[in-house]
């Protein structure tokens, strides 16, 4: 990622609100996540008819979107987000899937993003959905599918729960070493979250409700 001082900046302020190593980790998940997948944009994005702006790479401001809406995932359902943040990360990430709806990791910070800011309604399902739909076999992006479907906290739509039960069965058999992802997004997950974890890892490893549970 290319260094700028106003994102620097950006980043030492919130890093002293949330911690230096939460940031940190944030933009380098954001930064695996756009390396995994980028190959695929790259070639969707040839194959898209001439005249068609398709997106070839990230840049700075949709890196940033997408970290600032992983973030607000993560922040405690009180109000703590504010409108002008909501407005900035949404207003970055809508006209860039506009540009490149075949990009996985947008569709991913968008599904966050409606996400965090409304947990108990369904805004961000459909957002999610595309964010399987245009990367299914990317395991680099499953922890974070996982992690925005547990957390919503309204009823989970079916379609969706498949998915993320995929996901787990995946995680679980095929990539060992992302079954301490499962737990983590199990340890935040709102009650229907809990549910929808505990049913798929008992139909795939029953073993593993114990340590699922804690």
């Amino acid at each position: 990622m290319v260094s700028h001082p106003l994102f620097r900046a950006t980043l030492i302020i919130l890093a002293a609100v949330i911690g230096y190593e939460g940031i940190s980790a944030m933009i380098s998940d954001v930064a695996d996540m756009r390396a995994s997948v980028a190959a695929k944009t790259n070639a969707v994005a040839q194959a898209q008819p001439d005249g068609l702006a398709a997106r070839s790479g990230y840049d700075r401001d949709t890196d940033r979107a997408v970290a600032d809406a992983l973030e607000m995932l993560r922040r405690p359902a009180n109000g703590s987000l504010q409108r002008e943040d909501v407005d900035r990360v949404g207003d970055t990430l809508r006209p860039a899937l506009a540009r490149a709806p075949h990009d996985a990791l947008l569709w991913l910070g968008l599904a966050a993003l409606e996400t965090g800011r409304a947990p108990n309604s369904s805004a961000g399902a459909e957002p999610l959905k595309m964010a399987y739909f245009t990367a299914p076999n990317d395991a680099r992006l499953m922890a974070k599918r996982l992690e925005i479907t547990t957390r919503m906290s309204g009823p989970i739509d079916m379609q969706l729960k498949q998915l993320a039960e995929g996901d787990v069965r995946l995680m679980l058999t095929r990539q060992p070493d992302q079954r301490a992802a499962v737990v983590s997004a199990y340890r935040q997950a709102s009650n229907q979250g809990k549910t929808l974890l505990e049913d798929a890892v008992r139909a795939t490893d029953p073993s593993f409700l114990r340590l699922l549970r804690g």
